[in-house]
């Protein structure tokens, strides 16, 4: 007699999923029953991940892209939308590590990227996804965060805490009393 998967039938959405954290929580999902929607930059490394995943006997989605680029998330939080009409588990891991530099210095041509990629990334998901994870019947969102050594390392780390924030308010927002 075949147990049913506790994830199953679960629809879950994972960004950095090529690599890392974002990987093996994508299989751990996956050999639980959840279906993976995979978004990721590298397609290779999704494809690694797509064969780990059909290795467990899991299902996934492969989703590449750059999301810090305009309207990648909306776009693609419309066509998850109207193919799964809920989004049960929303897990971001992907960010992106800044140069070592002292605070004064870290105003340069790349300052936007950064803040884009670690922080508007992350209002952008909530507000993309919030009718998705409204629809299903117990959302789970996860944001994966992490502190660097404070020396030299201020602007990701203000880039960090700022998305913390933002998620910590959207649950706060939408406790279910």
């Amino acid at each position: 007699m075949m147990s049913k998967k506790k994830l199953q039938g679960r629809v879950a959405f994972i960004t950095g999923a090529s690599k890392g954290l974002g990987f093996e929580t994508s299989l751990i999902l996956a050999k639980n029953g959840a279906h993976i929607l995979a978004a990721g930059r590298n397609v290779k490394d999704l494809e690694i991940l797509s064969d780990s995943i059909e290795a467990l006997s899991g299902s996934c989605t492969l989703i590449p892209i750059a999301l810090e680029k305009a309207n990648s998330i909306e776009n693609m939080a419309t066509i998850i939308f109207n193919r799964w009409k809920k989004l049960d588990i929303m897990i971001h891991c992907a960010s992106s590590t800044l140069p070592m530099m002292p605070i004064t210095q870290s105003l340069n041509k790349e300052t936007n990227y950064h803040i884009s990629l670690n922080f508007l990334v992350s209002l952008r998901l909530i507000s993309s996804f919030d009718t998705a994870l409204k629809n299903s019947s117990n959302a789970q969102v996860i944001y994966v965060s992490d502190e660097q050594a404070k020396k030299f390392n201020g602007l990701y780390n203000a880039t960090k805490k700022a998305s913390e924030e933002i998620f910590s308010s959207y649950k706060s927002e939408n406790l279910r009393l």
